[in-house]
């Protein structure tokens, strides 16, 4: 009798385990499905997409300025500039604060998606608010600029220009391509979950 019962007991937990490996195999055919369904669909999206709809890289670096002037004789000046794309991916980055009339920032920052044919706009700021502006249309610095940008004079000024005050800057353009080294990643770490699911399956299993 005991034997029976032993016999007994491997035929259920090998029903069992029957049971259980049929669901992960059943789990890991839906899990690659869709994973392919989803691949498919990535892959269309990728084929339709043209240079303008991924954009460009846009590397900017605020080298310094030269001919500031404080606001009054004698006051402390301390600048900063900030750089802003204008168009339709709006993104801006500033530099730290530095002293006298020729400071110096060397801050350089990296645009993603930036689109060809959108503006950069440059002010320099001081304590109080804005000293000067200046806007370059991408004509002016695609696909490479380096040089001095003359600032115009902030709100309130009683000139049109900024006397002489002249912004450091050195701009380029970087291509990208597709993004099919993201495409190629997540297509990676779909791939180690589906390995993973059925491993932790197989586990429970046993």
């Amino acid at each position: 009798r005991r034997a029976a019962d032993i016999l007994c007991s491997m035929h259920d937990r090998h029903i069992n385990l029957e049971a259980s490996m049929s669901k992960a195999r059943e789990q890991l055919a839906q899990e690659v499905r869709s994973a392919k369904e989803e691949e498919g669909t990535r892959s269309r999206q990728l084929a339709q997409a043209s240079p303008l709809s991924y954009g460009q890289q846009l590397k900017v670096t605020l080298a310094g300025a030269r001919g500031v002037r404080s606001r009054q004789p004698g006051e402390e000046l301390r600048t900063r500039c900030v750089c802003s794309t204008q168009g339709r991916k709006r993104a801006k980055f500033q530099t730290q604060l530095a002293e006298g009339p020729e400071p110096r920032w060397n801050k350089q920052h990296v645009f993603d998606m930036w689109m060809k044919g959108d503006a950069l706009s440059f002010s320099l700021l001081d304590a109080e608010g804005v000293l000067g502006q200046a806007t370059l249309s991408c004509d002016d610095f695609y696909p490479v600029f380096s040089g001095e940008v003359p600032l115009m004079k902030g709100a309130g000024s009683q000139s049109s220009t900024s006397a002489g005050v002249l912004l450091l800057v050195h701009i380029e353009t970087m291509a990208l391509g597709p993004p099919t080294a993201a495409a190629a990643e997540q297509r990676t770490s779909l791939t180690i979950h589906v390995e993973e699911s059925v491993a932790t399956n197989l586990q429970e299993t046993l």
